[in-house]
This record gives structure tokens, sequence and C-alpha cells, in this order.
């Protein structure tokens, strides 16, 4: 049992992920291959997207529900009512990965496009970003990503040697530069905004990224549907009607459902904190395996023909691939749970204009509940420490006095404190740099462009400066203050301590 706790978490996101992809490719290319069992026609890949598309829209929503995950949302006031809200980057990342969904759906409708080659064209593209986007947001990538990330190339050259064989159009290349495209703007959102080593985090981003990628799917069809001319929109019209009464609706909303789940594992394997050369391999080993498991299904099904032997030698390298991925990686994680280091040398950075008032008051409240809850579970080996910083600092200032009191007030320890300017040392330090207001996280960025994959505004609003009003105001500004900690605290695996009962 401590063996399967061990294995890297991304590790199980990548199974599930195999696990759902091989039905979703099955499906989507013996149904538009005409060849699944009573089959009388054969539908298009525009026929049956429309309803793909929205039936994964409805399963995202149900997915975060069965989760539990909606308490991690960013909130907005709708009609007096206290929604999930989506903000703007990950609502445009949501509308690429709507565009991803789509494209990769018609990647396996193209007749002469076999399963394995459809998914090596598609991913061949997105390992070429992952050392872009890596290199552009400043983060360190391990010997054996690039290891894995060249024999990654290495298979695909092999797939690609047997090309001639495909029948390989001008539809199929737009959709293939669409499926990119909409793969290089998650990405650099992705990256800059939640590849962290803080689950909630991460769980934000996906359940708003779902949000604007559920509400793109259920609008997309009906928009091209009335836009399109010719055969293109009268496939997609057919679609949103005439499908229904075709005998095609089930399977595709089957195919819907599954993108949903594979959708979800997807993002998580995207999410892990680890750089892009890492995670994009770990994904791309996990379909390409999918993708024969999902073509020689389709051979022992329905007879059809067997991939090429050039896909197989490339499933074998990509195994290789794995290799260098998972072992190194397990190692690391293994020698760091036996020296119990978890968590140890965590190091969060609170910052504010002036480092006077809520950065000092945010320090001591994360420091103070950290303490509490590590020695609450006698594991004293563990660290987590806070520090606050300003962008805006009058050297060697201490902490107002109502912050000291207020932090008094609370029953902490008295805040001892003198200004400290944020620097590159600290950005270097930090696990994550949290801002009490959008600009300030703007400016960190702008500042520290290095920094931006773990530079967040604490809370979903600005909070407010309490320093030039009253205890009042102190009071409530410490009060959300620690809220937004002990979420934070949970998420990171410091469980809150319960009072003992009466």
């Amino acid at each position: 049992m401590n063996d399967v706790k061990r294995i890297d978490p991304i590790w199980w996101m990548a199974l599930g992920y195999f696990v759902s992809y091989v039905p979703y490719t099955l499906l989507t290319k013996s149904l538009t291959n005409g060849v699944l069992p009573g089959q009388t026609s054969v539908p298009t890949g525009l026929q049956i997207l429309p309803v793909t598309m929205m039936t994964t829209a409805l399963m995202f929503p149900l997915i975060i529900t069965i989760l539990g995950w909606w308490k991690y949302a960013s909130r907005a006031t709708v009609l007096g009512m206290n929604v999930p809200a989506a903000g703007r980057l990950t609502l445009g990342s949501g509308i690429a990965f709507a565009v991803v969904i789509g494209t990769t759906t018609i990647a396996y409708s193209f007749r002469g496009i076999s399963i394995v080659f459809a998914l090596l064209l598609m991913r061949g593209g997105v390992l070429v970003m992952a050392p872009i986007v890596d290199a552009l947001h400043h983060r360190h990538v391990r010997w054996y990503s690039w290891a894995a990330l060249a024999i990654s190339f290495v298979a695909l050259g092999i797939a690609f040697a047997d090309v001639g064989g495909y029948n390989m159009t001008i539809a199929a290349l737009v959709n293939l530069a669409a499926h990119l495209t909409g793969y290089s703007f998650r990405f650099r959102h992705m990256t800059a905004l939640a590849k962290i080593a803080d689950p909630a985090l991460g769980r934000r981003y996906l359940v708003e990224e779902t949000m604007g990628a559920s509400l793109t799917l259920l609008a997309l069809p009906v928009v091209f549907a009335l836009v399109l001319p010719g055969a293109a929109g009268a496939e997609l019209r057919f679609g949103l009607t005439g499908i229904f009464t075709s005998g095609f609706a089930v399977p595709a909303m089957m195919i819907g459902g599954f993108y949903g789940i594979l959708g979800t594992f997807c993002t998580l394997v995207y999410l892990n904190p680890r750089e892009n050369t890492f995670a994009i391999p770990v994904n791309c080993c996990a379909v390409i395996f999918a993708g024969v498991a999902a073509a020689w299904a389709s051979v022992w099904l329905f007879g059809t023909k067997p991939p090429a032997t050039s896909q197989l030698e490339a499933a074998g390298v990509i195994t290789v691939a794995i290799l260098f991925l998972s072992v190194p990686s397990t190692l690391e994680l293994r020698k760091r749970l036996a020296a119990g280091v978890t968590l140890s040398d965590r190091l969060f950075v609170f910052v504010c204009s002036g480092n006077t008032s809520r950065s000092p008051m945010a320090q001591a409240i994360c420091n103070a509940e950290a303490t509490r809850r590590l020695l609450a579970f006698s594991d004293p080996r563990h660290s987590v420490q806070a520090i606050s910083a300003g962008l805006d600092i009058q050297p060697g200032a201490p902490a107002t006095a109502l912050a000291r009191s207020t932090i008094e007030q609370l029953g902490l320890p008295s805040l001892e404190h003198t200004t400290r300017k944020l620097t590159r040392e600290t950005i270097w330090k930090a696990e994550v740099i949290f801002c009490m207001t959008e600009s300030q996280r703007a400016t960190v960025v702008r500042t520290y462009p290095e920094a931006a994959w773990k530079t967040f505004r604490l809370d979903a609003e600005d909070i407010e400066d309490p320093s030039k009003h009253g205890p009042d105001v102190y009071l409530r500004v410490a009060e959300r203050l620690k809220v937004c900690i002990d979420k934070h605290l949970d998420s990171i695996g410091l469980p809150a301590v319960r009072a003992a009962s009466a």
C-alpha cells in the first residue's frame, strides 16, 4: 500500500487518460468509418460534432460536481446570487480548449488517416511546444525530461516514415493547425497561472477553464451551423437536428461523454507542477499507447486494417521515453518521502505595496496557523515558512500600530516586523507568491517574468488596503486573510485541527 502512495500522482492521471481515451478513439473512428454493428450509413465528422461537443459541455460540470470542486472557482454576484465565475485568462483558455476538443474529434473522422497516425500528427506539434513554453516561462528542465522529449521525437520520425500510405488533405491540415493553435494558448495560460505545487490553484484553473470550454462547446456548433455556407453548414445543421432520427445520436453522445472524462484527466496531467517538458511527454506517451490499443481493438472487433509496423515501432520507442520519465522521477519522489521532506522548506511570500499592513498580517497568520497544524500532527520535520515583502517600501519601517494590535486581537504572537523589498532572490526561493491586488500581481509578473507561473492574487477579488482606516477595517481584512490562508494550507495537505468536543 505504501508503494501505491509513493507513485507520483501524474502517473495515475495518465492511466485514467489512457483508459478513457481508448473507447473515445475507438468509437469515433468506428462510427465515421461505418464499421459499428448494425450501422447502415456513415456520418461525417461535422455531422456528429454538435452532439459530441454538447455532450462534453454537459459532462464537464457534472464531473466538477462529483469531485466537489466548485468551491475552488472564483466567485461573482449575478442577480444577487454568488455564483462560480471564470477569470479573463481562464475563460480564454477555455475557448482554446473547446477548439482542441472539436478538432480532436474531427481528426479521427478523416478517411485514409489511421487512429495512430492522426494521434502522431497532433502530438508531434504539442511536443514541439513543450520546451518553447518552458523557456518562455524560465522553468528549469530536468535531464530526463529532455531525454524523453528527444526519444518521443524519434518515435514520431519512425511513424512519419510511413506517411506516404496516408491521404493528407487540406481539410486535415487546417484542422491540425487549429488544434495546435488551441493548445498553444492553453499551455501559455496554464503555465502562467496554475503549474505550481498547490492543488487548490490547479483545481481552480481546471474548474474555470472547463466553464469557459462548456459555454463555448454549446455555442460554437449553433453559430457555425448558422453562418457556414455549403456542405459544411448543411452537415452541422444535420448534426443539430436530423442526427436524432439517424441512429447516430447515442454513439455520438458516448463519444462526447468519454471526452469529458479524458479531457479532465488530460488537464490534470498538464497541470502537474513539473515542467511542460516532463508533463507533455507523459501525456503523449499515454495517448499514443491508447491509440495503438484502440487500433488493435478495432481490428479484433470489426476486422479493420491493423496499424502499420512503423506505428508499432514508434509505440515501442515511446516505451523507452516513459522509462526515462518515470524511473528517475519516481526515485526522486521516493527519496524525498524517505527523508520526510515532502512539505519541508516550503516558502510562501505575501506581497503588498508598503509591506506595513496587509502582507505582514498575512505572514503572521500563515506562520502561526502552519505551526499550529504541524505541531498538532506531531510532525516537526516539516517546515512551512511565510515571509512578506513590498513593492514600494520605506526601508526599515515597522508594521503599523493597528496591524500589530489586530494580530494580538486574533490571539497570535506579537508582530515583530521590518519592511522588506521584494527581490529576485526571494522570488527564486518562493514556492508561491501571493499578492493582495491584481495590479500588484501584474507588477510582480512584469518585473520578474520568470515568476509568472507562481504569482497569484490571494483572493478572487482585491484585498483592500486598511492603512487609512480604523481598527474595524483592519480586523475585517485580517479575518479575510485568515480564510484565504486556511484554504491554501488545506490544499497543500495540512488539514485543519478540529477543536476537541466537550
